[in-house]
């Protein structure tokens, strides 16, 4: 994500709570911390990898309002967003541990 956060960011942090008490395990990575050269799969925009097997990308407006998700479960695609996932797992921060 990128910092400072915009309002939307700020608010999915609050509630990440309510997602880990789901089954969730989300992790923070600050864009500035990906490694050099690495290209972020569907253009950099927000996405939301379901059971490895679907994506939810978010789309916002200029000033962070959310516009809507689209779906997508093409299988190149979904693919590209689980070897960026696994590649960066472990060096994303744990959401007990993020502070923003």
């Amino acid at each position: 994500m990128t910092e400072p956060h915009a309002p939307y960011v700020r608010w999915e942090h609050e509630g990440t709570p309510l997602n880990e008490k789901a089954g969730e395990q989300i992790r923070w990575l600050p864009r500035h911390e990906l490694p050099e050269g690495l290209s972020f799969p569907l253009a950099g925009k927000d996405w939301w990898l379901l059971d490895d097997t679907l994506l939810a990308v978010g789309h916002f407006d200029g000033s962070g309002r959310v516009l809507g998700s689209e779906l997508i479960d093409d299988p190149e695609a979904v693919a590209e967003c689980v070897r960026v996932r696994d590649l960066l797992w472990e060096t994303a921060i744990r959401h007990s541990e993020y502070k923003p």
